[in-house]
């Protein structure tokens, strides 16, 4: 297994342990964002920072950012909402702000959970940026999933690189989403 592989399973082996958090806040690497109310649970680097907002009238979302100012984020809408067209809406608006922007229909498997969504690329500045969008329905949410970086400025030698660190960030989400009730 190449050095890369072995630290991005490193990776996401510590923030796919739920039980790992608390460890992990302790030693100072990583934070725990929670919010019992919107069924949003996820650990994220301790030097990034965390923003909620309005998405729209009936949703919410978190957005975690890096410091290099690339962006993690979850929107959180009511049951029943349409997870394709809310993932439709993020390609489209982007699609708008960036005319040669090109996508493909994505899906990925994480934790367990099946998502869909898009893969972007676009030019900003003169150099390719990616954004990923995907969506997945509860019974007692929809969840859309977006980030966004620069490729060329996202991967360092000494650190994880940015998509690696948004999926592990991802896959503490989805383990600690809401489990149905039985009734």
């Amino acid at each position: 297994m190449k050095p890369k592989q072995k630290q991005k399973k490193k990776l996401l082996e510590i923030l796919s342990d739920v039980n790992e958090l608390a460890r992990l806040e302790e030693e100072a690497d990583f934070k725990e964002y929670v919010s019992e109310a919107d069924g949003i649970r996820f650990a994220y680097p301790k030097n990034w920072f965390t923003q909620e907002a309005p998405w729209s009238s009936d949703s919410k979302a978190v957005t975690v950012n890096d410091p290099n100012g690339y962006f993690w984020m979850i929107a959180v809408f009511p049951a029943g909402s349409d997870p394709d067209a809310a993932a439709k809406e993020v390609l489209h608006s982007l699609r708008r702000e960036y005319s040669q922007l090109e996508d493909l229909p994505t899906h990925r498997i994480i934790a367990d959970q099946f998502l869909t969504g898009y893969e972007m690329n676009f030019f900003y500045l003169d150099l390719v940026n990616t954004a990923v969008v995907l969506s997945l329905e509860t019974e007692e949410r929809t969840y859309v999933i977006f980030w966004q970086y620069c490729d060329i400025l996202a991967v360092t030698d000494d650190e994880n690189d940015f998509e690696d660190v948004v999926e592990a960030m991802t896959h503490t989400f989805l383990k600690n989403l809401p489990r149905p009730s039985a009734g």
